[in-house]
């Protein structure tokens, strides 16, 4: 398969995925009161309950699928970016510079979907702190890694 089929695969897979998430987001908005009114007998919660929770779990795995896909391209770009400043492979500079993207992208990525999750009745509050959590304790790891390659870098120039 040519290079310029696989992108289009590619591509075409994270518009699916997108327009998986959308409808299935929309259906989390839309169904729940049609069924809010139906019991299920022995639990304390409505059908629209359920409705609007699987949907929205539906909704979430098909972005995160979305969200995977562009990364490997995310990838994939950043090594020819990385390529072209002149930075071999082998080097812990390329790594370093990775791991800087990833968190600038982790910071977009949690203030663009930080409203989206306030927005959600009951739950809104608490799934964007841990959200904002999750991100946090990923760049302190990221930010972790990068010391210590400088360190290890640091110390391979300057002890014999």
């Amino acid at each position: 398969m040519s290079l310029e089929k696989k992108k289009l695969s590619r591509l075409f897979k994270v518009l699916l995925s997108l327009l998986a998430s959308l409808v299935f987001w929309l259906a989390s908005i839309l169904l729940p009161p049609a069924t809010s009114g139906i019991a299920i007998p022995g639990l304390e919660m409505s059908v629209g309950f359920l409705v609007w929770l699987s949907s929205l779990l539906l909704s979430a795995i098909f972005l995160l699928h979305a969200l995977a896909l562009v990364l490997l391209f995310g990838e994939r770009l950043t090594d020819k970016f990385v390529r072209r400043l002149g930075i071999n492979e082998e080097k812990p500079s390329k790594r370093i510079l990775k791991e800087v993207i990833c968190i600038i992208a982790i910071l977009l990525i949690v203030a663009a979907i930080s409203p989206f999750l306030k927005a959600i009745e009951k739950l809104g509050d608490e799934l964007t702190a841990i959200t904002t959590f999750i991100a946090l304790g990923i760049i302190v790891i990221l930010i972790y890694d990068i010391g210590r390659g400088i360190i290890n870098e640091t110390e391979r120039k300057l002890l014999p």
